[in-house]
């Protein structure tokens, strides 16, 4: 009789954070249990519990792994690499379960650390990197004032885009992107002389 030859360490982490991942795109954030993902993964749920606190931890977790990062758009026009990231944010938004992101906000509220570390990843602050990066680029070509927006500015895109994507109730429509980016972040952005 053959023997299954046991996982551990990293090969067992990544087979429960792809199944975590598999449970959450066909159960939906509300209806995916400890028990299915140990069960996909072939392990026990203690075995899920021993590196994951929690679900909301363990989902934080394949949102991570399978949530497409994202680079700095360069195309040489600020408007176009500010439409073309929100572009790739919204194809990420498209993939993600619909009740993803408003449960982990929810189940993460008592969690301090891990709320922080969900608003880090879910509220975009990679993305503010990204946006950093572009404003830069946009202000030494003279396309915007020269130095960063505040904060509130910085985020707005994402913010924005985000909003539609918790307020619809499916696929984000193709013309969000544009439309906030031309008609609310290009005006905030451009040189008071071009306004």
């Amino acid at each position: 009789m053959e023997q299954t030859k046991r996982r551990r360490g990293s090969t067992l982490e990544e087979a429960i954070v792809e199944a975590a991942w598999d449970e959450l795109r066909e159960a939906g954030y509300a209806k995916a249990t400890m028990n299915s993902i140990a069960r996909r993964a072939g392990t026990s749920k203690h075995v899920l519990y021993r590196r994951w606190k929690s679900r909301p931890e363990l989902f934080l977790a394949a949102l991570r792994r399978f949530a497409a990062t994202v680079e700095v758009p360069d195309t040489g026009d600020v408007r176009d690499d500010l439409v073309a990231l929100m572009g790739r944010i919204r194809q990420v938004f498209d993939l993600l379960p619909r009740d993803l992101i408003s449960g982990l906000i929810t189940d993460t509220r008592d969690d301090p650390a891990l709320f922080d570390e969900m608003r880090a990843y879910v509220m975009g602050e990679g993305v503010h990197d990204v946006t950093r990066v572009i404003l830069r680029r946009a202000a030494d070509r003279g396309q915007v004032e020269p130095g960063l927006p505040t904060a509130r500015i910085l985020r707005l895109p994402i913010d924005l885009l985000r909003n539609e994507y918790l307020t619809s109730c499916g696929p984000l429509a193709a013309g969000a992107v544009t439309e906030i980016i031309d008609d609310i972040v290009m005006p905030l952005l451009r040189p008071a002389a071009r306004r």
